[in-house]
């Protein structure tokens, strides 16, 4: 699963550059943040026998993939994909993050915003596992677990939609 994440997090950084160069970041963003919520919503309606909140699936009936020493539903298929779109998306966000950045911030202050930046991502990097862990334990639920994220990327959403930009030099 891990690797396939990482793939798909490559992908998401080598897209995310030529989507940001046609689009521009802020564009980029608002695109990657409804993908990112999109894929999470998906991965919310996932379960054993769920496929996308409506469609039922039966184990002993249904669609398996032998791929050597690993067995996959299609279930866990249709998971897979959806969470690396997450991790795609949520990779063309990080990257454009940085563009955006060189764009509304003085050129002066660059090396101050990249710190600010950097500061502000590790000093609330627990607030995302903390909110999942809440929610998984509240409503018992690991699906329930991840409506916190699908609930940043649409704060994310909203706040770079305010954002003004200067175009690039």
């Amino acid at each position: 699963f891990a690797i396939f994440q990482c793939a798909f997090a490559a992908l998401g950084g080598l897209v995310g550059g030529q989507i940001d160069e046609r689009l521009g970041p802020k564009a980029t963003m608002q695109t990657a943040l409804i993908g990112a919520m999109a894929c999470t919503v998906g991965v919310i309606g996932m379960s054993t026998d769920k496929i996308l909140y409506v469609w039922s699936y039966t184990v002993q009936t249904g669609l398996h993939w032998n791929l050597g020493p690993l067995a996959v539903s299609l279930p866990e298929a249709v998971f897979v994909v959806l969470f690396g779109g997450v991790i795609f998306w949520a990779t063309v966000v990080a990257g454009s993050g940085r563009t955006l950045l060189l764009l509304i911030t003085p050129p002066e202050r660059t090396g101050a915003s990249f710190g600010l930046y950097a500061l502000a991502a590790t000093a609330t990097a627990w607030l995302g596992p903390m909110l999942v862990a809440l929610f998984t334990v509240t409503f018992r639920s690991q699906q329930m677990g991840f409506l916190p994220i699908a609930t940043f990327f649409v704060l994310g959403f909203l706040g770079v939609s305010w954002v003004r930009t200067r175009t690039r030099a």
